[in-house]
């Protein structure tokens, strides 16, 4: 009897070992699906140009990219260095990054082309800790500007802290409204309404795609969508939650191709 309840707490201390095992890996995939979904703020130099300023990229990095190799390409059309487009990224330490999972949030990275990464290649702006040893009082006192690598501008914190706001919006799922263009679709079609989720549509295509398996045109296959000011769709970016659109075949846009419904 002595021994079967021995046995008996062992099985229960097993138990709650595994119970609390299965909590701490449930708890680290929660934490790391949430870390997934932030916007993160990241700014990489050119290697081996001491005077570099940077560009810095607010990015909801794996909505962005889907493997490391899409993030390189993306930098290798922004930055090009002394030998040639962006071939490899270190961090300050030189450890070379091979996957998204090691960008963090206000990390800052070397571009190298096809020079070897070395610490005396690091720009000085990279080095926050340099820098603030070779600023004047006066200089320390200045507010902090970065550039915007999509504009090619200097902005200060608070727009960034706007911009990762408005990229946040962004993200979020929208209730949209898809009417065919007058003229063109059937008379009794008044239109549909499409929860979009930019995670699942990347592209205006995507869009247009599910848009055709619910609004029908008489005069053809669905090439573009308007807003009911005429303005044409570029980017998903640009569906606004409970926005009115136009679908059309390939036609500019005039006012008369808005239908009623779309206005009321």
């Amino acid at each position: 009897a002595e021994y079967m309840g021995e046995q008996v707490s062992r099985d229960l201390l097993t138990h709650q070992k595994e119970n609390q095992m299965s909590e701490d890996v449930l708890k680290r995939l929660a934490d790391d699906a949430r870390d997934k979904n932030k916007t993160i703020t990241v700014t990489f130099f050119r290697h081996n140009q001491k005077n570099d300023k940077g560009k810095t990229y607010i990015w909801n990095l794996h909505h962005q990219f889907k493997t490391f190799e899409q993030m390189r390409l993306k930098l290798a059309s922004d930055i090009h260095g002394p030998t040639g487009p962006v071939q490899r990224i270190y961090d300050l330490a030189g450890t070379k990054l091979t996957s998204l999972d090691e960008v963090v949030d206000h990390g800052i990275y070397i571009c190298c082309g096809g020079d070897a990464f070395s610490a005396a290649g690091i720009p000085h702006a990279a080095n926050p800790d340099a820098a603030a040893a070779s600023q004047s009082p006066a200089e320390a006192q200045a507010p902090h500007h970065e550039e915007d690598a999509s504009e090619g501008r200097v902005i200060d914190k608070e727009e960034i802290e706007k911009m990762k706001e408005e990229d946040i919006q962004q993200q979020k799922t929208k209730t949209c409204f898809f009417y065919p263009a007058e003229g063109q679709g059937v008379k009794t079609d008044k239109g549909v309404s499409i929860i979009i989720n930019p995670t699942r549509y990347r592209t205006v295509d995507q869009v247009i795609a599910e848009v055709r398996g619910k609004v029908r045109l008489v005069t053809g296959v669905i090439q573009v969508l308007y807003d009911i000011e005429g303005h044409k769709l570029g980017a998903v970016a640009e569906l606004k939650d409970q926005g009115r659109y136009i679908c059309s075949i390939q036609k500019p846009f005039s006012k008369s191709m808005v239908p009623s419904a779309a206005l009321a």
